[in-house]
């Protein structure tokens, strides 16, 4: 049964990889391609790990995390090796000078840590609440990208923000109350 289990997150683990070398040399301009794909398999792991948490089923957040921070990392190699040729003086110029650039990069680092922190290290307990700045600076990420914003773009960006916002405020529910049982 486990090795069931192991073969079918494998197989969605990995389809979209599998996607990007299937069609990567038919595509007109396959840097965009891969930049494309890696970068919505990252916002689809993030939106389903707000509504799995919505709905109360934390049990496949810690995979979808790790699926979004691996395709996040395949979007930033993509960056710095094909889009700028290991050029760090350029990905670094890159970062600093272009809004959506460093927001995606400051989600990256954000991913990170969430990794790194689901390894279980005990002084990493309470690192989950970067997962809604992360969200909003994925959403940025992708509103800032330079093409004309569509529905679709702002509704991305509105719904990071609302998630956030709703988290802040059962945050503070939860402080007021526990001030009231001190």
């Amino acid at each position: 049964m486990k090795i069931v289990k192991f073969i079918i997150h494998a197989v969605i683990f990995l389809a979209p990889l599998g996607y990007i070398l299937a069609k990567f040399s038919i595509q007109a301009d396959p840097l965009s391609f891969i930049y494309s794909v890696s970068g919505y398999s990252v916002l689809c792991s993030l939106g389903l790990i707000v509504i799995l948490n919505f709905i109360n089923v934390r049990k496949y957040s810690k995979l979808l995390g790790f699926f979004g921070f691996f395709y996040a990392f395949l979007h930033f190699l993509t960056f710095v090796i094909l889009d700028k040729g290991l050029n760090l003086a350029k990905v670094y110029s890159d970062i600093l000078s272009q809004n959506f650039a460093l927001s995606g990069f400051i989600g990256l680092v954000l991913m990170a840590i969430l990794a790194v922190s689901s390894l279980k290290f005990s002084w990493f307990r309470k690192v989950g609440l970067l997962f809604y700045p992360l969200l909003i600076c994925a959403a940025l990420h992708y509103f800032l990208y330079p093409k004309i914003p569509q529905l679709w773009h702002y509704s991305f960006l509105i719904f990071a923000c609302l998630v956030a916002v709703i988290k802040v405020l059962n945050l503070i529910q939860k402080y007021k109350n526990n001030l009231k049982e001190a």
